[in-house]
């Protein structure tokens, strides 16, 4: 895992600037760095599940990069591709629900937590797959057609068993 210095320094910074106290902060960079590690963590598992070799899992301020090698099949690489959003979207269900059912606590560092993982980032999730080049959407929405295809060849095989 290589964690960019640039990070680092924001997280400094975000330490230095910190108002409305220092756990607050904190708390606040564990989320935002927890939504990127999810996320190409997802990509990760998947790749290995279809033998690709994990290479890197690279943090930037920003945006996340999971570098593997490349996959056997176009359809191996869109599911990978779509593990990342899937795992960021299986922490943020549970949290945006839990929200929707009791609400925020009292205590400021957990909610940036909860608001983090929660609603923020299923916003993340949204802006992820827009169909935009260095965005896993340009690559995830591939999937629709090799799906397509495959269940037409699925269903011909099927027509051509039963009239042979």
């Amino acid at each position: 895992m290589y964690v960019h210095w640039s990070v680092l320094l924001m997280a400094g910074l975000m330490i230095v600037a910190a108002t409305r106290g220092l756990l607050l902060t904190i708390a606040g960079i564990c989320g935002w760095l927890g939504i990127m590690l999810i996320h190409e963590c997802g990509h990760a598992v998947a790749a290995q599940r279809y033998r690709s070799e994990v290479l890197s899992i690279e943090l930037y301020p920003i945006f996340g990069c999971t570098r593997f090698e490349v996959p056997w099949s176009r359809f191996a690489e869109c599911v990978i591709v779509w593990a990342g959003v899937i795992a960021q979207t299986m922490v943020a269900i549970p949290v945006v629900t839990f929200l929707a059912i009791h609400g925020y606590t009292t205590i400021e560092p957990l909610n940036a937590m909860l608001a983090l993982l929660g609603p923020y980032s299923l916003a993340i999730v949204v802006l992820n797959l827009l169909p935009v080049a260095r965005l896993d959407g340009a690559t995830a929405w591939k999937l629709l057609p090799a799906l397509f295809k495959a269940g037409r060849v699925g269903r011909s095989a099927a027509v051509q068993g039963r009239w042979q």
